[in-house]
């Protein structure tokens, strides 16, 4: 897939890296090449200010376009240098091995340890956050919780219906910390 190639050339060289998904701002990030399988990548994100926004994870298959090393990426990359020290998220141990499926390393994480993640799926114009539950021949259980920390209930969701996954950003941050005080 030559869109690998360019991913690995931009994970090495540290370049900013703009993803396309459709034409709506909802379907745009930014940030670092991460990590790199066969079906997602993982990217460290940022906003139009630099600011790290936590991570994201975008199935390959969805990408119409990157772009690398622009005008819009340099910028970025320079207020991102400047502020590096406002940047340090917490990185809750996102450990990923060589063949290992970046989508299955995040649920089990969720899973496992309790990460708080929001899926966005295929055709859907908003994320689902919460806590996976179980995950099995295909589905996804998910505990959902709202803005506030509150549990909404649990949904299933099938595991070829995600497209992009949110970790540590600020929105997963703040509901996890009102999770957490609420207990």
């Amino acid at each position: 897939m030559k869109i690998n190639k360019v991913l690995k050339k931009a994970r090495k060289n540290q370049y900013v890296v703009s993803f396309f998904r459709g034409a709506g701002w909802s379907d745009f990030s930014l940030g670092y090449v991460d990590e790199l399988c066969d079906d997602f990548v993982r990217i460290k994100s940022l906003n139009k200010f630099g600011e790290r926004t936590g991570y994201e994870i975008i199935k390959l298959d969805d990408i119409e376009k990157v772009q690398v090393n622009g005008i819009y990426e340099n910028k970025t990359k320079q207020l991102n240098d400047r502020f590096k020290e406002s940047n340090k998220y917490s990185e809750n141990n996102l450990e990923f091995h060589k063949g290992e499926n970046l989508l299955d390393v995040i649920i089990e994480k969720s899973n496992k340890d309790g990460l708080l993640i929001s899926l966005w799926l295929t055709n859907e114009s908003d994320s689902i956050t919460g806590i996976v539950q179980d995950m099995g021949d295909g589905i996804i259980s998910l505990l959902v919780l709202n803005e506030y920390g509150d549990i909404s209930g649990n949904i299933f969701l099938y595991y070829d219906d995600v497209v992009i996954v949110d970790i540590n950003g600020k929105r997963e941050l703040c509901i996890n910390y009102l999770y957490e005080k609420n207990k």
